[in-house]
C-alpha cells in the first residue's frame, strides 16, 4: 500500500518527504529510497508527524512552494502535481487546496498548504495525537482569514 502511494506521488519537481512513524522493516525498506525520510523510533501518531512535516517545510523558506500532505493509502492520478501547480497559479489567494477522492473533497486525506497556512497552524497541539489535526489546521486557517479551495482536477483513489 505504501509503495503504491509513493509511486503515484512521484512526479516531476516533487520532493517526497516521508515521516516513518515507527514502521516495521517491510515499510522501512520501501521508503528508504523514495525521498527524504524523517524517522521516529516509535509511532508518534499523525499530528506530531504532521508537525514534523510542517516544520521541515517552514525551515526551508524559498525552497518549496507548497507542502502536500497525503495519507499512505491514497493513489494519485497521473499529472496531479502539474494540475495542482496550475490551480495554484490561477488562485493565488487560496492557502489550503484540497483534491478530490471519488468526487468528494479530500479533507485530511490530501491537502496542500502554503507557507502562510503552515505558519498559521504549526504546531498542532501535541495532545491531539490521532484525530482532529486536520480540523485544527482548517479551523485556524479560517479564523485568520486564509482561503481554501478544491482543485477539481486533482484526483485520487483509495483502493
Amino acid at each position: 500500500m505504501v509503495d503504491r502511494c509513493l509511486q503515484s506521488l512521484r512526479e516531476p519537481k516533487v520532493q517526497l518527504l516521508i515521516v516513518d512513524n515507527g514502521s516495521g522493516p517491510d515499510v522501512k525498506q520501501v521508503i528508504d529510497v523514495k525521498g527524504i525520510v524523517i524517522r521516529n523510533a516509535v509511532n508518534r501518531y499523525v499530528n506530531p508527524a504532521w508537525n514534523q512535516m510542517m516544520q521541515f517545510f517552514l525551515d526551508r523558506p524559498g525552497k518549496y512552494d507548497l507542502l502536500v500532505i497525503a495519507n499512505s493509502d491514497l493513489v494519485m492520478t497521473t499529472g496531479w502535481a502539474a494540475k495542482l501547480r496550475a490551480h495554484r497559479a490561477e488562485n493565488q489567494q487560496e492557502q489550503i487546496i484540497f483534491g478530490k477522492i471519488g468526487g468528494q473533497r479530500s479533507m485530511g486525506a490530501f491537502f496542500a498548504m502554503t507557507r502562510q497556512s503552515a505558519l498559521a497552524c504549526c504546531p498542532i497541539p501535541e495532545d491531539i495525537l490521532i484525530y482532529g489535526g486536520d480540523d485544527f489546521i482548517f479551523e485556524v486557517n479560517r479564523r485568520v482569514g486564509l482561503a481554501e479551495t478544491v482543485a477539481e482536477d486533482v484526483t485520487m483513489s483509495m483502493p
